[in-house]
């Protein structure tokens, strides 16, 4: 009988040593024959082969050290006994990621007749890890791919968030389905869309409250109210658009709704809610229309005002919708919230915009917060945070109408060689080996093919970067008595307590997600350490995290920190794997004003044998 012990995961460059157990069940003393390989991604180190002799009912252990090499992929281990005419064989796959974060780059370009487009690609990223993609579109939201990637790809969930990445697909499915699959998949587009959209739908169901409004975090015992009035708003469009929403889930929310109507509105982020949740309540066809009179009394400004307008138009006064407004949107100042209602300048635009390319598309103020949004792209074609990309993806679609009627015909080629055609329609393409490729993109006929390419993978140069702005997080790993570990140096089976030390610079600062990736040494054992009996240096903590995740090579926790103040969390790991490691940066980062983010502590780890610490 075999019995390997693997870690979890491994890391570009790491040295494990992978303890084998062999039983000898075949009735005889025998000499056994044990035999380690493994894939192109990793080298067996010494001895691939290891003999030994085992009595009758009996088990010994040995060491087999491996490599990994600076890749991304899977690992594949093949292990395999033989002796007295029997044989035993494992197989085994563990994931290989990035000794450096994974990079994305990206471009966008307009390709119109007689006038060739010519990329270079990048050159500087691992030949395993890279993977380069061009998209092709007559639709100008193309230009808009990078919001929408960021919003489908984001890696947290929360009721806000999820709400972000479901709305685009309900509105512009075909620009999203070019993200979600490639050409290999034409046929099955609105199958996996409506995959995506019922289980983000479901999702949202069971974040429900008794109360109407919607759980922040899976589980949770709280709620953001904007976030709850957010998700409402979508799951009404989802309706409308002929998805399943459950009765008791929608009749809850809109109970919620109109508890929010009528919160206390002396207060501005209160007024905000309640201009929102009104106009829900009236796409809903559940006006709330003595609320709604009552705001046209405040002097309302901004997103609200315009929200109120589009709850007027919803009901049939368009007239006096239109007469609430101003000649010219407001330019707005001021800075993101990283808590409370998330409000934003961008955002306020993108609302704005929103609204009146519903109620009054010609209305002048309609290009001005184009122009407005526009400037506020980033160069990886997005805006900051999850609210501002789904608001001004959303307006901005709105905006933008697909070509009709004109007809192109073009080619791609790659290094001057042919490579494919394409037409006034979506294409994907997709390819591992375009290092450093020069594409070359042309088209004939009428109107414009919009282009989008990307290249990711990891850097050859895969130096991290660390940096404190606006936030300061660092890790400690301390031993049961508190003291930090020597040179980074752990004795195997040793508890590692982890310490996180977070400080927001120069405010207070909400919705701070920490990620802490682990090295494959080690493994969690205990996320909340606060209730383990034993360590007495250890004190009750005031720091609770507003939710946990735990995966199997990272512990990632949400918070919110207090301008200069020091905070701390701790949480034990064990060390389960000899080898020297790959330690990652820990990472910690605003996630509604990304310029608020700090990385640090990455390096190495060894965990050794007993006798040599």
């Amino acid at each position: 009988v075999l019995t390997p012990t693997y870690p979890r995961f491994l890391t570009g460059g790491d040295i494990a040593k992978i303890p084998v157990r062999v039983f000898n069940g075949t009735g005889l003393e025998t000499e056994i024959t044990v035999h380690l390989s493994g894939n192109n991604l990793v080298a067996i180190l010494d001895e691939r082969k290891k003999t030994l002799i085992i009595a009758n009912n009996q088990e010994k252990q040995f060491e087999f050290s491996v490599q990994t090499e600076k890749a991304v992929g899977t690992v594949a281990f093949k292990l395999t006994a033989e002796g007295n005419n029997e044989k035993t064989e494992i197989t085994t796959e563990l994931p290989l990621r990035p000794s450096a974060p994974l990079v994305t780059r990206t471009g966008m370009a307009e390709v119109v007749a007689n006038q060739p487009t010519i990329i270079k690609l990048p050159d500087d990223l691992l030949t395993d890890t890279s993977l380069f993609t061009l998209k092709l579109s007559p639709n100008p939201m193309l230009r808009m791919l990078g919001s929408l990637s960021y919003l489908l790809s984001y890696p947290h969930g929360c009721v806000e968030q999820t709400t972000s990445r479901l709305f685009p697909m309900l509105y512009f499915s075909d620009l999203a389905k070019m993200l979600l699959i490639g050409n290999d998949q034409q046929g099955h587009e609105n199958e996996k869309r409506d995959d995506f959209l019922t289980q983000g739908i479901a999702k949202l169901e069971s974040m429900m409250m008794s109360n109407g409004y919607f759980s922040y975090w899976p589980g949770g015992p709280y709620s953001n109210h904007w976030s709850s009035i957010y998700a409402s708003h979508f799951l009404v469009e989802a309706r409308k658009a002929g998805y399943q929403v459950s009765d008791r889930v929608y009749d809850s929310m809109l109970t919620g709704l109109r508890r929010e109507t009528r919160q206390d509105s002396n207060h501005d982020a209160n007024l905000e809610r309640i201009a929102y949740a009104c106009y829900v309540l009236a796409i809903a066809g559940q006006p709330e229309l003595s609320t709604m009179n009552y705001l046209k009394s405040r002097n309302l400004t901004g997103a609200p005002l315009y929200q109120l307008a589009g709850a007027l138009d919803q009901v049939g006064q368009s007239t006096r919708a239109l007469a609430i407004l101003p000649d010219q949107a407001p330019t707005l100042k001021g800075q993101r919230e990283t808590g409370g209602n998330f409000k934003s300048p961008i955002r306020s635009h993108a609302i704005m915009l929103d609204i009146l390319l519903e109620l009054s598309p010609t209305h002048t103020s309609v290009p001005t917060l184009v122009d407005n949004l526009m400037k506020k792209l980033s160069e990886n074609n997005r805006w900051g945070t999850t609210q501002e990309n789904a608001f001004a993806f959303l307006a901005l679609g709105k905006f933008s109408n697909q070509q009709a009627g004109l007809a192109y015909k073009g080619t791609v080629q790659v290094d001057n060689q042919d490579y494919a055609t394409f037409s006034n329609q979506d294409r994907f393409f997709s390819e591992k080996d375009w290092s450093g490729v020069e594409l070359e993109i042309k088209i004939e006929g009428e109107g414009k093919s919009y282009l989008s390419w990307t290249a990711e993978g990891v850097p050859i140069n895969n130096k991290i970067d660390h940096f404190d702005k606006e936030l300061e997080v660092r890790r400690r790993f301390l031993t049961e008595s508190g003291t930090p570990f020597s040179d980074n140096r752990f004795p195997h089976g040793s508890l590692v307590v982890a310490e996180i030390m977070v400080k927001a610079l120069n405010q207070d600062l909400d919705n701070v997600v920490v990620t802490d990736v682990l090295p494959a040494g080690f493994e969690i054992e205990n996320p909340r350490l606060e209730s383990r009996a034993g360590i007495s240096w250890l004190q009750d903590q005031n720091f609770k995290p507003s939710y946990i995740d735990i995966r199997d090579d990272r512990l990632i926790f949400f918070g919110r920190f207090e301008k200069k103040k020091e905070t701390k969390f701790f949480y034990a790991l064990r060390a389960i794997t000899k080898g020297k490691f790959v330690l990652p940066p820990i990472a910690a980062e605003a996630m509604y004003d990304p310029f608020s983010a700090s990385v640090s502590s990455s390096g190495s780890i060894e965990v050794t044998s007993t006798d040599e610490n």
